[in-house]
């Protein structure tokens, strides 16, 4: 098969291209994998910090009294659509949840739960 200097040459050249390029885009992919990562706990963290500046703007002290008055979702529903691509989730100490964007079945149409034992 490799009976010319050429062909041994050439195969070396088309292996080192090829090896580098799976090394190139795997490094690339890492790099974007972690910028994308990054960006999404940044923005997290800064939806977190802004429903629970809204919450202490309108007075909320118990996240459990409100929930039970029924006040929550009117606090909070302007703040939970800040980005469709999240789901906020609103729990207390004891991990019940008192609102939620997820999906029904995944809480239970909205309503407090008793934590899971």
């Amino acid at each position: 098969m490799f009976k010319t200097s050429f062909s041994k040459y050439l195969t070396a050249f088309i292996v080192i291209i090829l090896v580098s390029f799976l090394i190139l885009s795997g490094i690339i992919t890492s790099m974007i994998r972690g910028y994308v990562n990054d960006n999404m706990k940044e923005k997290l963290e800064l939806y977190g910090h802004v429903i629970v500046e809204h919450l202490v703007e309108n007075k909320v002290e118990d996240i459990e009294i409100a929930a039970r008055m029924g006040n929550l979702p009117s606090i909070i529903d302007p703040m939970v659509n800040l980005d469709n691509k999240f789901d906020v989730i609103v729990t207390g100490f004891d991990g019940r949840i008192y609102l939620s964007t997820a999906t029904d079945d995944a809480i239970g149409e909205g309503q407090p739960e008793e934590p899971a034992n």
